[in-house]
């Protein structure tokens, strides 16, 4: 993965195609990887936190998640063309996944919203195959365990930044057999 720096933070500069194509290589080969969604307001809101920014750069995907980003990266004369809005790289993700017969986790917000969530993400891909959810307001523990004993390959979190994102980093090793580990803002 080709990377740039912005404010501190590692943003991958290949394309959405290539990211997922790389992505989905690794997954055939049963490696897990965070997806980091760089957005300006997680860059202004923790550029100072040198361990969030370190923890962040150790992953191998990094999404310029938000036009701000592709700015920051014109005015340096840096490679990023265009912007991948997280949701974006979700739905392609909620795509590839029907395609590996994937088991899929959703983690986050309130329960009602969390299963009205669920059900149109079935409606709008048929054969995705959803396996738990379990709402943000649960336990960490639980949830993990609960992660763990529907063994997704695919987990999108949705508690808020950066919540979300401790969250993964803090169980991916706890939830080791989940091959794709995604934050997804506030709401799923």
């Amino acid at each position: 993965m080709e990377k740039e720096k912005i404010l501190g933070f590692d943003v991958c500069v290949n394309s959405e195609n290539e990211l997922i194509s790389e992505l989905f290589k690794d997954y055939n080969n049963n490696i897990q990887n965070v997806i980091i969604n760089v957005n300006p307001e997680i860059v202004i809101n923790n550029y100072e936190d040198k361990k969030l920014v370190s923890d962040f750069n150790s992953q191998k995907f990094q999404i310029p998640d938000g036009i701000g980003i592709v700015y920051a990266s014109k005015i340096n004369k840096g490679k990023i063309k265009k912007r991948i809005a997280g949701i974006d790289f979700m739905k392609r993700l909620c795509e590839e996944s029907i395609k590996y017969n994937s088991r899929v986790f959703l983690y986050g917000t309130q329960q009602d919203v969390l299963e009205k969530a669920k059900i149109e993400i079935e409606n709008n891909y048929k054969g995705i195959n959803i396996v738990g959810i379990c709402n943000g307001f649960t336990d960490e523990d639980v949830v993990v365990e609960r992660i763990k004993e529907t063994k997704p390959d695919i987990l999108f979190v949705g508690t808020g930044s950066p919540k979300q994102e401790k969250f993964i980093l803090n169980n991916k090793d706890r939830l080791s057999t989940v091959k794709i580990l995604m934050p997804v803002g506030r709401k799923l």
